[in-house]
């Protein structure tokens, strides 16, 4: 059976940005994950960057409206959807290029309302130019937000077979190549997840009283013999594993 990670929806996520320690830039660990994979024979099936903007409260749906449109020039690289944006006192737009995507939410909060932009920028298999990639990622960060959020890196990729060790075995070695030290984990048959915490990364999120910017978790499927998918996520997995 499939994990997926406990998210609930984007309240989670401005709490752990509220917890998160360290200064206003962040440095993606992609290009630490993507050596790392490599280093491991780990073939990468696709990657993600994720960050969400702090809320910015908002005199009412004229205003949301204005800052929208302000936005929407200064992007246009963008395809903007903007049908169907209302719901239930609820506003989002999205826009997409080729390999990112843009939403922009407003929600009711008291007498105002709250307005928040999600940013992704993702791919399939190995990035080719990993420096590049979060060169621009964070270019378009410095666009969108005054102070830049946590950015949550997620690489997912596989091995055909992790010679006679077991995942719980595999997933500590990437602990300890990251220099990490392990504050949760768990282990069942065909499932291995392992959160930890790296004391030379500026960011950090916590987690049952602890900090962990580290998670590494392994699935077999036992229809497809030995192969292993593994996933690696800065500070926490956001996607699927």
């Amino acid at each position: 059976m499939k994990k997926i990670v406990p998210i609930v929806g984007l309240v989670l996520l401005f709490t752990m940005s509220i917890l998160t320690h360290g200064e206003t830039k962040e440095q993606t660990q992609l290009v630490d994950i993507v050596h790392l994979m490599e280093e491991q024979a780990v073939q990468i099936e696709d990657w993600r960057l994720y960050t969400r903007g702090p809320g910015i409260e908002v005199a009412s749906i004229d205003e949301y409206e204005e800052k929208l449109n302000e936005l929407m020039t200064s992007q246009q690289s963008f395809q903007w959807e903007t049908s169907n944006w209302k719901h239930n006192e609820h506003w989002k737009v999205t826009g997409t290029t080729e390999f990112e995507q843009l939403t922009v939410l407003a929600y009711p909060l008291e007498e105002h309302y709250s307005m928040y932009l999600i940013y992704e920028f993702m791919g399939k298999g190995k990035p080719q130019d990993v420096e590049t990639i979060t060169s621009l990622f964070q270019e378009r960060l410095d666009q969108l937000y005054v102070e830049t959020p946590t950015v949550f890196t997620t690489v997912t990729g596989h091995r055909d077979e992790l010679l006679q060790r077991s995942m719980y075995e595999f997933g500590s070695e990437i602990i300890k190549k990251f220099s990490a030290e392990k504050v949760e984990e768990l282990k069942e048959e065909t499932f291995v997840s392992i959160s930890a915490y790296n004391r030379q990364w500026v960011h950090s999120i916590d987690t049952n009283g602890n900090n962990m910017n580290l998670q590494v978790a392994l699935r077999q499927d036992p229809t497809l013999g030995a192969k292993t998918t593994i996933t690696i996520g800065t500070p926490i997995i956001t996607t699927e594993y």
